[in-house]
């Protein structure tokens, strides 16, 4: 987890790398093929599921694409006990 942040900004990058990896799972792939799937080099696709990284507008654009939903569906708000 990047430091300096807010509670509510930590919460927020767990739950988006939560939810990419659940997207990402759910297709039974790497997270080298997720990354070749959308688009986006591995480092980054790669900190987004740990939380250490803050995408730009145009990554998550790639990587909701490639996962095949939507920007949207990354930041579903998930239950206290998921993070």
């Amino acid at each position: 987890m990047r430091k300096g942040l807010t509670k509510f900004q930590q919460q927020e990058y767990k739950k988006l790398a939560h939810n990419v990896r659940m997207f990402r799972s759910e297709k039974g792939w790497t997270q080298m093929k997720a990354a070749k799937k959308c688009g986006v080099c591995f480092n980054t696709y790669a900190g987004i599921e740990q939380a250490n990284c803050n995408p730009r507008a145009d990554v998550l654009i790639k990587i909701a694409k490639g996962l095949g939903t939507k920007v949207d569906d990354l930041w579903l708000w998930l239950r206290e006990d998921e993070l």
